[in-house]
């Protein structure tokens, strides 16, 4: 299945989310801080299809999507967050904590299909430049 990146400040929830995904015939990466997934990014990278990551951790969920964005675009991203806030960040799916199992699960899977069309967009757009 897919190579996923888990990243949030609370191990606890890294470590539910990894057995879950695991489980389901993911390969799981984790990390605990955004520098620490950018870190695990440069060294994975292409490995990595889907980053499923909390939005508000002490050093700023919200600089990595941005940053996977710039500089991975072919990257699908779910998002999480223990905020009763609503509202989707940024224009990815967002889970809001506590979810079931099965929406992580479907989420993914949803960010997978995704993936595979941005990709295929992506390839589609460099075959077309002369």
């Amino acid at each position: 299945m897919g190579k996923i990146l888990v990243v949030d400040d609370e191990p606890e929830v890294v470590e539910v989310l990894d057995d879950l995904l695991t489980a389901n015939h993911h390969v799981v990466r984790t990390a605990g801080s955004v520098e620490a997934a950018l870190a695990l990014l440069l060294i994975e990278l292409p490995q990595v299809e889907i980053l499923v990551s909390d939005i508000r951790m002490p050093s700023n969920g919200h600089v990595l999507v941005p940053e996977v964005e710039k500089l991975y675009p072919d990257i699908s991203i779910v998002m999480m967050t223990g905020f009763a806030t609503g509202q989707e960040y940024f224009h990815w799916p967002t889970l809001h904590k506590p979810f079931r199992m099965m929406v992580l699960l479907r989420a993914v899977d949803d960010a997978m299909q995704d993936r595979a069309k941005r990709v295929s967009d992506i390839l589609a757009a460099r075959a077309a430049v002369p």
